[in-house]
């Protein structure tokens, strides 16, 4: 009986994960190297951003890059597999915060040179 509960709560929360996975808004580059979200929709702690345009070469140089970018207000974290950066937001930081206040944080705060893509040193 143990085994069963246990079983089915497992099940449960992987379908959980999975479904909250397939729920991230996506946000884009702008042109300046700011990551911009959404404003037309509800904000959200999570957006997933295109990785092709950094031409990593190699998941520890995007994690290395990403790493630099970190702070306390915003996480990301490649998923190159996916083709993708996950992008967390600290919502529960600056609650009051809409889609607006939050690019004009990335705009500040950018994630890639107007001057060149990343380009990998290897």
């Amino acid at each position: 009986m143990r085994f069963t509960k246990f079983a089915a709560l497992l099940v449960f929360i992987v379908g959980v994960s999975a479904s909250a996975g397939a729920q991230n808004a996506v946000a884009t580059i702008a042109k300046s190297g700011a990551v911009v979200l959404p404003e037309s929709e509800p904000l959200k702690s999570a957006y997933q951003i295109d990785a092709s345009s950094f031409n990593f070469e190699t998941n520890e140089d995007a994690i290395e890059f990403f790493q630099t970018k970190n702070s306390t207000d915003v996480s990301y974290r490649p998923v190159l597999h996916n083709g993708i950066v996950m992008v967390y937001i600290q919502t529960k930081k600056h609650p009051e915060w809409t889609a607006s206040q939050w690019n004009a944080y990335f705009a500040e705060h950018k994630v890639r040179s107007t001057e060149t893509n990343h380009q990998s040193s290897k």
